[in-house]
């Protein structure tokens, strides 16, 4: 009898940690380390680690990631002038997911808010990398046919990786 109950409890142990395992996508890319800001936990890649950080530990001198996803819980946070200096001179990418009804200047120009800068047709991901010179590059990912509802998750974000495979330095 005690054998069967052990049975019993292995397999149900297994089914629960079957059933809790969460999907690792394919990226094919250099591995990436990533800061991100906002409490949306974003899909699982091969070669990408995430590093869930708020926004006031962030400093832009400091070199171990490759890019900043902000997702959209943080905005109101990175919306404030404190963060300005920030985002004017961090070398890495900075993509701010969910962006879609704005436009990304809110977050770069001192006194400049969300709400000053909406804009209903902004791409749903956008992003910038301040270059050497005092330039930036960026970027805009739209959704397909402006489809808010069935957000690809896994496309935006291999959109976002290659960008900054494509632009590292």
């Amino acid at each position: 009898m005690n054998k069967h109950v052990v049975f019993i409890l292995i397999v149900t142990f297994f089914m629960f940690c079957g059933c809790t395992k969460k999907e690792i996508y394919r990226y094919e890319g250099e591995p990436l380390e990533i800061a991100v800001a906002g409490d949306k936990k974003l899909p699982r890649f091969q070669n990408i680690v995430y590093d869930y950080v708020a926004l006031a530990d962030l400093d832009q001198s400091d070199t171990r990631y490759d890019a900043l996803i902000i997702t959209r819980s943080a905005f109101p946070e990175a919306d404030q002038d404190k963060y300005v200096p920030f985002f004017q001179s961090v070398k890495y990418p900075v993509f701010f997911y969910g962006a879609d009804d704005f436009k990304y200047f809110a977050f770069t120009v001192e006194g400049m808010t969300i709400d000053m800068a909406k804009y209903e047709n902004s791409p749903y991901v956008q992003g910038f990398k301040n270059l050497d010179d005092g330039t930036k590059i960026g970027w805009g990912f739209e959704l397909p046919n402006d489809e808010k509802e069935k957000v690809d998750d896994k496309e935006m974000l291999l959109r976002i990786f290659n960008a900054i495979n494509s632009n590292n330095d």
